[in-house]
């Protein structure tokens, strides 16, 4: 591939997921207000503070929830942000409380999110752009650019790749890593590449926890490809090297994760990953044969629902393939088992952020195995590939569809219809699912207490996560059903249901059904 053809992968990349960066801005109008739709994002706030909390203040509280490196990847977009506001008078004397010493907190903390997801658009399109390089350095041109189609139409990709999650920035590294994968399996090893794939490991486990495992088998088979030396002194040549590109690992991850910045903050990063999320999710089948069959075959209706029939149907032919003439890019799938069996299974677990890396490397296969049926049959090769495009590209088309449609900006506008100054709108536990309220009107964080409703609020929203990790978060059943039959003392005010092409949506964080309940006595 020509690097016209890499640099138009990139850009075509970069228009398909900006305009998905405007979905669900914060409306900044209180304290509790300041976060986007999107579950877990490092927008707009948390790389600033982060940062802040970590090299000036030097204490609490922190969120220990990832690894340093991205928020300071944030913090090269965010901070000449915050210095241009500074310098044109919009903010002032900057403090750690709401509105955090910003005059116009609303339209600062809405340009701020979408400062702070333009990293996951880069990486996206660094993704999609690196996807087409190994296929075309494992199989050729053809091969190359359909994988750049391929993963760049992925489900997964076009929701994380326009939010400022660490899921698409640590694919970012991982599939330079696997690239440089690629280039040994061609070509071959040397002092250089592997110091190369040694750092790309670094930054992904840097960036989030979970990304060592797409480097577990790889990592294996080229140390013992290392090892397979004809002579002795080749063999002890190639150890020192293996432990010359591990000590680079281990170096590159030692300054990438913020531990020597402050091992505190460091060591409360290790209990939460060790420890757990308390999500009620996690653990939520039994570690029995059949719990550990219920969530494998959940896991691959994720990867379905990621890919989209028709590529997964391309990639088992593509692995076939491949596994025929037994060459080595197969320990490449390698990443799939190792996700079950360090991720998902000790967890009990399974969501499609995780199957991310898996769906990236099936992504490959499947443009391998469309280029073969293309050179073999080119009728049903090329009908099977528009179909797969055009597939990947609704399920896309729907999701930015409904995005700019999402229900919580019609509530948003019924609350500014009904809602006076001094009311109260009881939500449960989720502060993103919240739809924008207008200034005055007070929202109340509740956790499903029997005492949610003593003070008699004037609305309460019901906003259920159906499809998400975070299930815990909904409403307890005989809250609920007090609500919805009345014998709480309200009535249902207002009802939107999510609209989709497809039957069945992936992602409830997007357009999600709403519920607004009114007092009866108003």
């Amino acid at each position: 591939m020509t690097k016209r053809q890499y640099a138009a992968l990139f850009l075509g990349a970069c228009f398909l997921y900006l305009p998905g960066v405007f979905w669900g801005l914060p409306e900044a109008n209180a304290p509790d207000r300041v976060v986007p739709f999107g579950p877990d994002e490092l927008a707009p706030l948390p790389p600033a503070a982060e940062l802040y909390n970590v090299l000036i203040a030097r204490q609490p509280p922190f969120n220990p929830q990832y690894p340093l490196f991205h928020y300071f990847v944030e913090g090269l977009f965010i901070g000449p942000f915050l210095l241009w506001t500074w310098l044109t008078g919009g903010l002032i004397e900057p403090r750690n409380v709401y509105p955090f010493g910003l005059v116009d907190p609303v339209a600062s903390l809405r340009a701020m999110t979408i400062v702070g997801r333009i990293p996951s658009v880069l990486a996206g399109a660094g993704v999609v752009t690196a996807s087409a390089w190994a296929g075309s350095h494992l199989w050729g041109t053809a091969a190359g650019l359909l994988a750049g189609l391929f993963v760049a139409l992925q489900y997964s990709m076009g929701y994380y790749s326009r939010t400022a999650n660490v899921d698409v920035p640590a694919l970012l590294w991982i599939s330079l890593g696997m690239c440089v994968f690629c280039a040994i399996l061609r070509d071959r090893w040397t002092m250089r590449r592997g110091l190369r794939f040694s750092l790309f490991a670094a930054l992904a486990v840097a960036t989030k926890d979970a990304s060592y495992a797409a480097f577990v088998f790889p990592s294996v088979a080229l140390a013992w490809w290392n090892c397979r030396g004809p002579h002795p002194s080749q063999e002890q040549g190639r150890n020192k090297e293996i432990l010359i590109a591990t000590g680079t690992a281990a170096g590159a991850y030692v300054l990438a994760c913020g531990v020597l910045l402050h091992p505190g903050r460091y060591l409360d990063h290790l209990r939460f990953i060790s420890h757990g999320s308390p999500s009620a999710a996690y653990f939520s089948v039994p570690a029995t044969l059949a719990g550990y069959s219920e969530i494998t075959v959940k896991s691959g209706l994720h990867i379905l629902d990621i890919m989209g029939f028709p590529m997964l149907l391309l990639a088992v032919y593509g692995l076939a393939a491949s596994f025929r003439r037994g060459h080595g890019e197969l320990v490449l799938i390698g990443v799939l088992p190792a996700t079950l069996l360090f991720i998902i299974y000790p967890t009990r677990l399974t969501v499609l952020r995780f199957l991310i890396p898996s769906c990236w490397i099936l992504g490959l296969f499947a443009a391998r195995g469309a280029a073969l049926l293309w050179e073999r049959s080119r009728p049903w090769g090329a009908a099977l590939t528009v179909i797969t495009i055009a597939w990947a590209f609704a399920g896309q088309a729907d999701l930015l569809w409904q995005s700019y449609f999402d229900t919580r900006y019609a509530a948003a506008e019924w609350f500014a219809a009904h809602a006076r100054p001094g009311d109260r709108v009881v939500y449960f536990k989720s502060p993103e699912k919240l739809p924008h309220l207008p200034a005055g009107v007070v929202s109340v964080k509740s956790f499903g207490e029997t005492s949610t409703l003593a003070s008699r609020p004037e609305f309460v929203i019901h906003v259920p996560w159906e499809t998400e990790e975070v299930s815990g978060r909904n409403v307890p059943p005989a809250l609920l059903t007090a609500l919805q039959d009345g014998s709480a003392g309200y009535r249902v005010a207002a009802r939107w249901e999510p609209r989709s092409f497809f039957s069945r949506r992936l992602l409830s964080v997007v357009n999600p059904h709403i519920t607004v309940f009114e007092r009866a006595d108003r």
